[in-house]
């Protein structure tokens, strides 16, 4: 609510007093009814520029829809602005609600900054509760997170997750066989990389 409509609402008692007073009285003399009238006037003048205002700020508004502010989120992520993604999740979930989208999001930024504990939580649940749909089990984020690996694997998320959406690896400095090596590594180091 802006200052306008704030004012003009807060004379509206101060009007209705004085129109009580004013009729109770009896007393139509003219610099009272003047008064009154002055009163109204600044009191509507108020609320019709509040309503205005609110109007014009809400015609102007611009919201990202859904599918946009995620892909904010997930290329802020990719670009390693870990902090930024955080914030517009959190404006995200403000806005549309803490969904499987959040979820997926917060869990790759988990495992983006070396969390791998809450990361295999929030993997399992959307393992469980989307019945594959969003997430397959056998994904290998899926699987680094539950590897739990004591060695930074955020290239290698990165990586299938840019395999995922299709985008080119090389414009984001990765190579395939960077990809291949660090699986290698990972197999050779936990065996099966899946926990049941």
């Amino acid at each position: 609510m802006n200052i306008y409509l704030q004012i003009g609402i807060g004379l509206l008692p101060g009007l209705a007093a004085a129109a009580f007073f004013l009729f109770k009285r009896k007393a139509f003399q003219l610099r009272k009814i003047m008064f009154s009238i002055g009163l109204l006037s600044v009191c509507g003048g108020l609320i019709f520029a509040g309503v205005r205002e609110a109007v014009m700020d809400g015609a102007f508004a611009r919201r990202l829809s859904r599918e946009d502010m995620m892909a904010f989120a997930n290329a802020l992520a990719l670009e390693g602005a870990l902090d930024e993604a955080s914030e517009v999740l959190e404006q995200y979930s403000a806005g549309y609600g803490y969904d499987d989208d959040c979820r997926l999001l917060t869990a790759r930024l988990k495992l983006l900054r070396g969390d791998y504990e809450s990361a295999d939580g929030l993997y399992r649940y959307l393992v469980s509760e989307s019945g594959g749909g969003l997430l397959e089990s056998d994904a290998p984020e899926v699987g680094f997170a539950a590897a739990g690996a004591g060695r930074d694997m955020s290239e290698l998320v990165m990586i299938q997750y840019l395999q995922s959406i299709g985008a080119d690896l090389e414009a984001y400095g990765y190579t395939d066989a960077a990809y291949g090596d660090g699986m290698a590594a990972l197999q050779t180091d936990t065996g099966d990389i899946r926990r049941e």
